[in-house]
Formats: structure tokens, C-alpha cells, sequence
């Protein structure tokens, strides 16, 4: 990989040795999205989900709890995903358990937001003082009331609300991409923006009009990512640079699955997590990493 001339031979964060853990909270979803990398928009790959007749999985959550309070895991964050987990019928208890937990610096809930606003006014306490409701901007699915959910919601005075953004490379949204980007922007609201990944059925296909539009709203996502030590590189630039290809890189892969079940594996070995040893550099058995949380995971060129 080349970067302006560069080859790119490291990338990451010296030393990193912090985990996330995310929690695939239930395998339930309210929403189709074609692009959902977990098969919910595939009639073919949806999974048949048995989890609200299944007693062991929905009590699941209670051994996972027990396992994030045991003081041998280390520094860690949670995000907290699905399907949709405000579907879950703990989540209250789930986040503000979680959210005591001494180890645990940071919880991100993602939600597509489809549930009424006096659901997420409930997490605005003390008790969730650690969580970031990310909320997941699906245009299959926009209309204007959700910017006005947004607006009201960045008014929360114990928690972080911030939508997330979900590019969508047909056309036919833009105009409420850009419409809903400029109403956060007019009202002072963080935001973060998200490309989609082909999955199964659907191929991504962002064109030369695609960039020359929304670029310009691509730089208010501070996050930046540590490449080859001296370069700061912004989700945009690695998105068009093509910099997510690092198969037989050596990394130290540090987030883990926490399953519906509540099987805990490495998200990129599959293998169980140990929690007396530290996760060992392994060498990368994908062609693409899409996952943001692992660009800061220390990885090197063979």
C-alpha cells in the first residue's frame, strides 16, 4: 500500500493494548438495510432467530456481565450492537451495569434510532455517565423527524449523543444525506460518518459525483488514524486510498464478539478469549479490514 508516493509499512498505535468488546447483544433487527454486514437486508442470509423463545439466550447477558467485572481483563470498551439491542428487554440494566464496571472507560450503544425519543431520554442519568448513544442514520429509512430527534437528543445533559452517518452510495438519498449533514451542522451537533462495505448480496459502488459533493463534509469526523508513524490519515483518506488491505500483515488483534449466546471469541482468530495471557500478534487472515476500531491496532508489512 502507497500513500502520495509513500509505501505504507506500519500502521497504528505503538504499544496499544486496549480492548473493545463488541457485543452482538441479539440477533434481532427492526430494519432491512440491503448493506447490513450481519444479513439482515438478505432474504437468503437473515439469520432465523429464535433468541425471544430461547430462555439461556436471553439470560446470556448475566455470565458476560461476570466476565467484564473480572479485574484480569484489563482496560476495555463495550460497544454494544445487534441486530438492534434497544430490542433487548435488559438493555437499561445491561448499560448501567456495564457502566459501573471500574475497567470499562467507554460504552457506545448503536441504534438505527427508531424507537421513541422517551426510550433514550431514560439513559440520560448519572448511572450512564460512560455511554455514547451512536446513532445509525439508515436513508433507507430517513425522514425529517429523526433530525429533529437528534436535535432534542444533543440537549442530554449526562450522556453523548452522536449520529452516525451511514453514506449512502445511491443516489437517490443525497438529497437527504446533505439536507440532514447541514441541519447537524446549523445545529452545532457532533457528528460521524460511516461508508458502507459490500456484504453479501449488495456491492458498494461510490462514484467521482459521490465525492465531489460530500467531500466537504467529510473533514467535521475528526477521527484520524496513525500510519507509518508520521501520517494522521481521516476515514476519507483511507476509504479512497484503498488502505484497508492489510492480509498477512502482522497485527495484535484486540477486539472480541461477545455472541447473543454469549460466546466470547476474538473477532479476528475466532478463538477464545484468554484472560490470564495477553493477545499475541498474529498474522491477518482477511483481505480487508472495514472495522475503524482496528486501524489503532499496531500492525507491520512482512
Amino acid at each position: 500500500m502507497t500513500y502520495n508516493g509513500e509505501k505504507i509499512v506500519r500502521t497504528g498505535i505503538r504499544n496499544f493494548n486496549f480492548k473493545t468488546f463488541t457485543w452482538n447483544l441479539i440477533d434481532v433487527c427492526n430494519q432491512q438495510c440491503a448493506y447490513c454486514n450481519e444479513g439482515f437486508g438478505s432474504d437468503q442470509f437473515r439469520p432465523k432467530s429464535s433468541f425471544f423463545k430461547n430462555q439461556s439466550q436471553l439470560d446470556s447477558y448475566k455470565t458476560v456481565l461476570k466476565i467484564l467485572k473480572l479485574k484480569s481483563i484489563g482496560p476495555f470498551e463495550v460497544d454494544i450492537i445487534g441486530g438492534e439491542p434497544t430490542l433487548h428487554p435488559h438493555i437499561y440494566e445491561i448499560v448501567k451495569e456495564v457502566n459501573s464496571i471500574e475497567n470499562c472507560k467507554e460504552i457506545s450503544l448503536l441504534t438505527n434510532f427508531k424507537k421513541p425519543f422517551s426510550f433514550y431520554e431514560k439513559f440520560d442519568n448519572q448511572l450512564c455517565s460512560k455511554l455514547i448513544v451512536c446513532l445509525s442514520i439508515h436513508f433507507d429509512y430517513y425522514s425529517y423527524e429523526i433530525l429533529e430527534k437528534c436535535i432534542s437528543a444533543s440537549k442530554f445533559k449526562h450522556i453523548r449523543m452522536v449520529p452516525l452517518v451511514m453514506l449512502h452510495d445511491d443516489k437517490k438519498h443525497w438529497d437527504n444525506i446533505e439536507n440532514f449533514i447541514t441541519g447537524l451542522i446549523d445545529n452545532d451537533i457532533e457528528y460521524n460518518i460511516s461508508f458502507l462495505n459490500s456484504c453479501y448480496d449488495y456491492v458498494v459502488n461510490y462514484s467521482d459525483e459521490f465525492y465531489s459533493r460530500f467531500s466537504k463534509y467529510f473533514i467535521n469526523d475528526d477521527s484520524v488514524y496513525s500510519f507509518n508513524d508520521n501520517l494522521k490519515l481521516t476515514k476519507y483518506d483511507i476509504q479512497t486510498n484503498n488502505l484497508k488491505r492489510f492480509n498477512g500483515w502482522i497485527c495484535k488483534p484486540l477486539r472480541y464478539n461477545i455472541k447473543h449466546t454469549g460466546e466470547i471469541l476474538n473477532a479476528c482468530t475466532k478463538e477464545r478469549m484468554s484472560f490470564l495471557n495477553e493477545q499475541p500478534f498474529v498474522k491477518c487472515p482477511y483481505y480487508e479490514c472495514n472495522c475503524n476500531v482496528q486501524w489503532n491496532y499496531e500492525k507491520y508489512a512482512e
